[in-house]
């Protein structure tokens, strides 16, 4: 029988010295900016009831962890800290006046692929504003996206901000099954044109349709937002879109320095978030390091 006594399991790893610090200074300086903002520390615990993710799409039962406890009750290992987050706010701090803010630095567990090359045991920083909504709130944490990307200390970064209500307004419309639909949303997500175009090829409406096909390509600067308003008429889409060419010229405008750019493939979590979406990424890295909406 082969022993398992000098390996890590598959997705973790051991950090080491240089490392270590590196990583510990990072996630001071990103928690020192969320703290001098005003959001308040809290810790989940690293074991939840199944229950609290087991009815999300977004959660697949063969991505999580998973384990007994000693009644019997299935448990898995915290694969993300929101969903904790929003149980914490629904009881322990119920009372609280709103809004909340709320930041955290933890250890989320969710079984990946092995060829993508990441980690299940993945080390997060991050915000939540709670009991707040609308372009004001929006605004707040994307400039808190931008210090903490700036605290990182490693040199230039980008934000990318697309919107989720531009994707939702067009896939109601399509004639489809759902599974076709969430196949749909994960062409998109990762620009597979040629295979995008095959999955919509024949589907109702077909300016719908069309409109999808094109979603992945629209991306770039402010001039995508008059290339965008020409693929609906949709009320929602409209809205969608207004909402966020006024938060990109907001953005251009509080910060030129800063490179913001517009994404409308971002889909993303599609159950996960209703509006505005977001990316960062640091020159040379080619995974977004910071993700929210």
């Amino acid at each position: 029988m082969r022993t398992y006594d000098k390996i890590t399991p598959d997705g973790t790893r051991d950090i080491l010295f240089k490392e270590y610090t590196v990583r510990q200074n990072i996630t001071s300086a990103v928690m020192g900016q969320l703290q001098s903002r005003g959001f308040r520390p809290v810790m989940t615990p690293a074991m939840e009831f199944y229950d609290l993710f087991g009815q999300s799409r977004y959660f697949p039962q063969e991505s999580m962890y998973k384990l007994v406890d000693g009644r019997g009750r299935l448990l898995v290992l915290r694969p993300d800290s929101t969903i904790p987050i929003a149980r914490l706010c629904a009881t322990r701090l119920q009372n609280e006046k709103d809004p909340l803010r709320l930041c955290y630095s933890q250890t989320a567990f969710r079984s990946e692929p092995t060829m993508r090359g990441r980690l299940d045991e993945v080390s997060q920083c991050g915000a939540e504003l709670i009991g707040a909504k609308g372009q004001k709130a929006d605004l707040e944490m994307l400039f808190t996206a931008q210090r903490c990307l700036a605290a990182c200390g490693a040199g230039d970064f980008t934000l990318e901000i697309g919107h989720i209500g531009v994707f939702r307004a067009l896939i109601n419309e399509l004639s489809a099954p759902e599974s076709r639909k969430e196949e749909i949303r994960q062409l998109i997500e990762s620009k597979s044109y040629a295979a995008l175009g095959e999955l919509l090829e024949g589907l109702s409406p077909v300016d719908t349709a069309q409109a999808l096909q094109k979603l992945p390509r629209l991306f770039g600067g402010g001039e995508v937002f008059a290339r965008a308003a020409k693929l609906s008429s949709q009320p929602e889409f409209q809205a969608a879109l207004q909402e966020t060419q006024n938060l990109y010229r907001q953005l251009r405008q509080a910060q030129p320095d800063l490179t913001v750019l517009v994404d409308f493939g971002l889909v993303n979590q599609a159950e996960y978030y209703t509006g505005v979406l977001f990316r960062g990424y640091l020159s040379g890295v080619g995974q977004p390091v910071l993700s929210g909406g």
